[in-house]
């Protein structure tokens, strides 16, 4: 594992000396792709922290199928991040999948919410409780 780290940074600085303006532009589009995603999940640990670990939500909550549909979105999430981070990560890949898997990211972000909304009517049959079996 440590011979394929040295030899994934060489090439790494390699295209940065063969192709700067390239290299920088992809260091770029990387360095979105991080942020981004650690933003999104940051906010589903929060999410986690805040009302599913605990097991009880707002008053008008719906514990269940809040825990169904975090649980879902995050599972498909790092499913893409996984496949993405495989295309925008490759050093020998070109920019247009880079910039396709960014704009990727950015629907993601965008289907989030209503993804969520969609997920937590679908398991309308989960009884519609604030407080879960494993609260305190």
């Amino acid at each position: 594992m440590y011979r394929s780290i040295v030899s994934y940074c060489k090439n790494y600085l390699q295209n940065f000396r063969e192709h700067p303006g390239k290299a920088a532009v992809a260091l770029v589009l990387q360095i979105v792709f991080l942020a981004g995603w650690i933003t999104f999940f940051t906010f589903m640990a929060r999410q986690y922290v805040r009302y599913i670990i605990p097991g009880i939500t707002e008053p008008k909550g719906a514990i269940y199928s809040e825990t169904f549909s975090q649980t879902v979105i995050s599972v498909l999430f790092l499913f893409f991040i996984y496949k993405a981070g495989k295309v925008i990560f490759a050093n020998d890949s070109k920019l247009m999948p880079k910039f396709a898997v960014l704009a990727l990211s950015l629907l993601c972000a965008a289907v989030a919410l209503p993804l969520q909304i969609w997920l937590e009517h679908l398991v309308f049959f989960l009884p519609d409780t604030n407080i879960a079996f494993w609260a305190d």
